[in-house]
């Protein structure tokens, strides 16, 4: 993709990428032991990821954008929101593909793609970059056996059609059963889960690399997360011009890319007082447990 507001340089072709190695660990410091707090700590580790994740879309012509509490933080707050311990992140369908294909060669060994098809234990139908250098979240998920790195998420954006919605129904229902099997204690129940969630999830998936490869980029179509349900969010749609051109916005200490109408997306998902932070009972960290 391109459509980035003042970005006009010439990146270097795929084959030439290939063919280098992979970003080197000093490129950006791991900064993770300058704080005595885990969670701040945690969100020095989701930066530095940020900052590898955007000089690889950079150098091969990638578009994303920061999303939900992530992009929330960059309007409001500048950087993160105090008690956020998660990050996330929009990607256009076409460059989502791309970004599976080439991450794993170019990323240092510090940062790892995790999802489905890399990792059978990966319980989300969209994909994660994590830490694989000591830490550890807990994000409640007691379905779930494998890395439990601080990390990234990264969602596919794709064309709107509301037939994909009605899959999420069974995935819903499947999560709620693991989440309640964590007090019933049957072992069996979350493998059932866990495997058709995955597989409805994969299914899903081929419908939308199909119609929504052939169709993004459309000027008339409408675009949304197609996991904004399954995360129990909104469900809204954008048009193309509120996603691009996409435009710098300052987070922490980097600029990183964003909707061209934040504002339109931060209302829709948040209501008209977004810039007005929660009451203190409303801020809390969702990990369990944190450790850098």
């Amino acid at each position: 993709m391109q459509l980035v507001e003042g970005v006009d340089k010439v990146r270097p072709s795929m084959n030439i990428l290939k063919k280098a190695r992979m970003y080197q660990e000093a490129l950006f410091p791991d900064r993770r032991h300058q704080v005595d707090n885990a969670l701040r700590g945690a969100q020095f580790i989701m930066l530095r990821m940020l900052k590898y994740f955007d000089r690889l879309c950079a150098d091969n012509d990638l578009s994303y954008s920061l999303e939900a509490g992530t992009l929330l933080g960059a309007i409001r707050e500048g950087g993160f929101i105090p008690w956020d311990d998660d990050m996330d992140i929009f990607m256009p369908r076409p460059d989502y593909e791309k970004f599976i294909e080439i991450a794993d060669s170019l990323l240092p060994p510090s940062i790892r793609l995790f999802s489905a098809q890399n990792d059978k234990a990966h319980y989300w139908p969209w994909i994660k970059l994590r830490d694989t250098a000591g830490s550890e979240l807990d994000e409640g998920m007691p379905c779930y056996k494998g890395s439990n790195g601080v990390f990234i998420d990264i969602y596919p954006i794709d064309v709107y059609l509301p037939i994909f919605l009605k899959l999420d129904w069974p995935v819903r229902k499947c999560q709620g059963l693991a989440r309640a099997n964590a007090k019933w204690g049957v072992p069996v129940l979350n493998s059932l889960c866990g495997i058709f969630s995955q597989a409805i999830c994969q299914f899903k998936q081929k419908l939308l690399r199909n119609v929504s490869g052939k169709r993004f980029g459309a000027t008339e179509a409408r675009y949304f997360n197609p996991y904004c349900r399954y995360l129990r969010f909104k469900e809204i749609t954008f048009k193309y011009e509120d996603i691009f051109p996409l435009l710098r916005t300052k987070f922490e200490d980097g600029e990183f890319l964003a909707f061209n109408n934040s504002r339109r997306y931060l209302e829709s998902m948040y209501g008209a007082s977004y810039m007005t932070p929660p009451p203190p009972q409303h801020r809390a960290v969702h990990a369990r447990n944190i450790k850098i």
